[in-house]
């Protein structure tokens, strides 16, 4: 092993050699050697390119700055709560209580009384009982087009559905769509305030992405409540208290309300202690067929009623189920085309709807075919 001054000196001259061959120029014999070498060198061995830098994105940029941001508050959190732990508490605890208020705001019904305290029709009268129906798809149907604008059909015999039945129950529209939508439509649906209330968005219960419409807020006997709607999801807490119609589209042939009123009818005049008990046979979805043998049902009660006279509705026909059909509207006799029967006496005044369209406050009316 040789000393450090030994081999810096005998380094010495190599070192010299190699700068001056890298100083000589091209014309000296060592340059042009040189440069020939390395011509040779570069043409025999080929080069890597070198990737392009490129420039962070602004992508990156930003997750930089988020996570700058968070390690900030993080620090500056753990400061603040080391100087005063108490007052950092309190904040936080009224930071997460505004924020669930605002989540409450959104997801929760308006109020925990939905509705006020139900009273008689009259002095001394029987309370009546309470029919939900929605209003989208099934009450009415609603389109639009920037050529038109909105465009709402109602649905075939929802008129004479509403003023007909508001003489047995209190009928409620709850709807998941907003009041601002709902209300100019309402209006134009029922001008003679069939329609007791009306409930809108803001009084559902917003859920995995689902409006429902709980009951238990309602301010009513659910034993006494009945709830017609075309989605089972809007009603999933209560499904014993559902009628789950077809949704509507725009069909002019539909007769699923006037198919429904008999039954709703005959509920309330055999004074039925639980509508849920009934509501068992319009479980299959089957409106048509469940509503068939429930008027079966009831004629043969009104057969072993010996004697017994039967009463009338409020257009004279028999409150049995509508078994004797007659009256002072639309009575048909049966040898009637059963096309023309659909919903018994209802069957006359089943006609397409009408469309209404336009901007709210500005509506027209044509006919739905």
């Amino acid at each position: 092993m040789l000393p450090a001054s030994r081999q810096y000196s005998r380094s010495t001259p190599l070192v010299v050699t190699r700068l001056i061959h890298a100083l000589s120029p091209p014309t000296h014999p060592v340059g042009r050697g040189l440069a020939s070498l390395r011509h040779l060198a570069s043409a025999s061995i080929p080069q890597a390119p070198h990737p392009p830098q490129q420039a962070p994105s602004a992508t990156s940029w930003s997750r930089r700055l988020t996570q700058l941001a968070a390690a900030s508050a993080v620090i500056g959190g753990a400061a603040t709560y080391i100087s005063d732990p108490d007052g950092t508490t309190a904040t936080v605890r009224g930071a997460v209580e505004a924020v669930d208020a605002q989540i409450k705001y959104f997801a929760e019904p308006s109020r925990k009384k939905l509705l006020p305290d139900l009273e008689p029709a009259f002095p001394g009268g029987p309370i009546p009982r309470t029919l939900v129906i929605d209003l989208e798809r099934t009450l009415i149907y609603s389109t639009y087009s920037r050529a038109s604008g909105w465009r709402v059909a109602k649905r075939p015999g929802a008129e004479a559905f509403l003023a007909y039945l508001a003489s047995f129950y209190e009928i409620i529209v709850f709807t998941s769509a907003l009041d601002s939508y709902a209300e100019p439509i309402l209006n134009k649906l029922d001008p003679n305030g069939y329609i007791t209330d009306k409930l809108y968005r803001a009084e559902t219960d917003y859920k995995r992405g689902v409006h429902i419409k709980n009951l238990d807020v309602l301010n009513r006997d659910l034993s006494r409540v009945v709830v017609i709607d075309h989605d089972a999801k809007q009603v999933g807490l209560h499904p014993q208290n559902a009628i789950i119609v077809p949704e509507w589209t725009g069909d002019s042939s539909d007769t699923a309300l006037l198919d429904l009123i008999p039954f709703l009818e005959a509920m309330v005049n055999d004074d039925v202690a639980d509508v849920r008990e009934e509501l068992k046979l319009l479980s299959d979805g089957d409106i048509a067929a469940a509503v068939a043998e429930y008027r079966a049902v009831a004629a043969a009660r009104a057969d072993n009623a010996a004697g017994a006279g039967a009463g009338t509705g409020l257009f004279g026909h028999a409150i049995t189920g509508m078994a004797q059909q007659g009256g002072a509207v639309g009575a048909q006799s049966e040898e009637e085309d059963d096309e023309t029967r659909k919903g018994g006496i209802w069957g006359s005044i089943g006609r397409p709807g009408k469309i209404f369209h336009g901007s709210s406050g500005g509506a027209t009316t044509k006919n739905a075919n």
